[in-house]
């Protein structure tokens, strides 16, 4: 087995705002294995993003983070701001769910990407741009050298993508973090840009972080799967097993208002009542409780904890867990 590159352990996350704290991210505990591709999925509000972007250190002023974050063995939460800047981009990458906002607007393609190089090398200017274009034409854009003169108004949603994504490689990263990167494109873009995501995990050995809500995107593209709901890891499982062997309510709520092609045609979707509840209102005991056909009185009072169901690999927060 390969060993962990990245261990979460206990993370929160506070907001500090208007004199008041904002509870993001209660409890979060995952890990992320050599070359391997982990998904992080749950309704919006749940706290992906927020965690995933504590691991970087970008979520401000007004964040408190704790528990823990090792990559490689190295306490991220502990170094200084020279010492997590090491770590950012060129270790591990992010890109984010709208690439066109993403891109600066008045400067051209070539020049942004071209900083971020530099930024991370000692390259000369002239190095610097041959591995501009290097990197446009490993991710799919045709012309690469002309695309550099262009802005990124002229470019399509889908091939903006494909520059951020240029740019996250920019550093040769361990882990990239890839936050909802197919939600503002179309169908036939997002296959697109998830075949090319898998692709460049297999020919760089580079783990993947897959953020989305959308379990289809989940089951084709991820081989560990955590489950979020209200800032919490409720489940964890191999890919195969969640989709066969679904321990938690919410999971298979999830699963149960995914509509499939192979299903009766009469067979209606089943949604999940109700909504992720507001950091600022989070019910006691269990926080899916409200939500859970299966809530009892303990469910009430206690909030269960992440725990395996007979297998390491499977572990769910529920204290009527069923499979």
């Amino acid at each position: 087995m390969n060993s962990d590159l990245l261990t979460v352990s206990n993370l929160g996350v506070d907001f500090l705002t208007g004199g008041r704290t904002i509870n993001a991210v209660q409890k979060v505990d995952f890990s992320v294995r050599e070359k391997e591709v982990v998904g992080l999925v749950g309704e919006s509000g749940c706290g992906k993003s927020v965690s995933c972007m504590a691991i970087l250190r970008i979520l401000g002023e007004t964040a408190k983070t704790t528990g823990s974050i090792r990559y490689k063995g190295t306490e991220l939460l502990d170094l200084s701001e020279s010492g997590i800047r090491k770590i950012r981009g060129k270790e591990i990458a992010m890109i984010f769910q709208d690439p066109v906002t993403s891109l600066n607007p008045v400067k051209k393609i070539g020049s942004q990407l071209i900083e971020i190089i530099q930024l991370h090398s000692r390259l000369s200017s002239d190095s610097a741009r041959k591995k501009a274009v290097s990197l446009l034409e490993q991710v799919g854009i045709a012309n690469p050298a002309d695309r550099l003169k262009d802005y990124p108004h002229q470019l399509s949603g889908g091939l903006c993508q494909r520059v951020m994504i240029a740019m996250a490689l920019a550093g040769d990263p361990n882990i990239l973090i890839a936050d909802e990167p197919t939600t503002a494109l179309d169908v036939t873009v997002q296959a697109q840009i998830l075949s090319l995501l898998k692709r460049l995990n297999r020919e760089r050995g580079m783990a993947t972080i897959l953020i989305t809500h959308d379990l289809g995107v989940i089951a084709e593209n991820v081989e560990r799967v955590f489950v979020l709901y209200a800032g919490l890891v409720v489940e964890e499982a191999p890919v195969d097993v969640l989709f066969k062997k679904p321990a938690h309510p919410y999971t298979q709520g999830l699963l149960k208002s995914l509509p499939r092609m192979t299903d009766d045609k009469e067979r209606p979707l089943v949604p999940i009542e109700g909504v992720v509840p507001s950091p600022e209102n989070r019910p006691s005991g269990c926080c899916f409780q409200p939500r859970c056909s299966r809530s009892t009185e303990i469910c009430l009072k206690k909030q269960p904890l992440l725990e395996s169901l007979g297998s390491g690999d499977h572990k769910a927060a529920c204290f009527h867990a069923e499979i």
